[in-house]
């Protein structure tokens, strides 16, 4: 019968071993292998937030930093040179 692949183990230490064990050790390693593919997807799922998912930004959670502008040194409000829009009364 054939080992689990990525084993730690010989062939020649896998042959010796009792078949009722190596069941017990492919049951396990299945087992294994199935948590680690769930512990991966929910992985993936907690490290999701609006930056890299379609989730609006406010489901972000506290910790992730929201964009700040850098101020461009103009005051607020209209600038002095430009025209005025207005619509006649």
């Amino acid at each position: 019968m054939l080992r689990p692949e990525n084993l730690p183990i010989t062939e020649e230490d896998w042959n010796k071993t009792p078949p009722a064990v190596q069941a017990w050790i492919r049951i396990l390693w299945e087992r294994v292998s199935a948590l680690e593919a769930e512990i991966s997807a929910m992985k993936e799922q907690v490290g999701q937030n609006s930056k890299n998912s379609s989730l609006p930004p406010s489901s972000d959670p506290p910790s992730v930093e929201k964009r700040k502008r850098l101020p461009s040194g103009r005051k607020p409000g209209g600038q002095p040179g430009h025209q005025g829009v207005s619509r006649p009364l």
